[in-house]
């Protein structure tokens, strides 16, 4: 409960949401290591992040968690080549929400699958071709932060 009041706090305060991100991370670190049942050791702690990155990238997120993960990891990327604040928000906005109907993740696509009686393997990669062009409008809000 601490690290999300800290969390908070942070952002409030005029803290980036990477930054704040990362002290919270390292703030709920340090609270498991106050209790021996708790603490783990730097190998254990290396496993468990590599195992949560793996896992990561085969759990379907809803378009909002998927959002503030990827603002977290590459909002400052985006805006360091020059995008302005709005474009590069925009540009991880909607590929979080084309992540819902295209593979590996295509939660949408499967749960449509479901509901049709049909392939899911095949409705994804249906979907994909449908939604390929839909790729390139994040783009367009590089290129033309007017339509924003």
């Amino acid at each position: 409960m601490l690290p999300i009041v800290v969390l908070v706090i942070l952002l409030y305060s005029g803290f980036s949401l990477p930054r704040s991100a990362i002290y919270c991370t390292l703030l709920a670190i340090f609270i498991g290591a106050l209790s021996k049942e708790t603490r783990i050791g730097p190998k254990k702690l290396l496993n468990c992040l590599i195992e949560g990155v793996k896992q990561a990238s085969y759990v379907a997120l809803p378009t909002s968690a998927a959002y503030l993960i990827g603002n977290v990891l590459f909002c400052s990327s985006i805006q360091g080549l020059g995008i302005e604040a709005l474009p590069a928000n925009m540009f991880i906005f909607y590929f979080g929400v084309i992540a819902q109907i295209t593979p590996p993740v295509c939660m949408a696509s499967y749960t449509a699958a479901g509901i049709a009686g049909a392939s899911a393997w095949r409705t994804g990669w249906k979907a994909f071709t449908f939604a390929v062009t839909a790729f390139l409008v994040p783009f367009l809000f590089v290129y033309q932060p007017a339509i924003c």
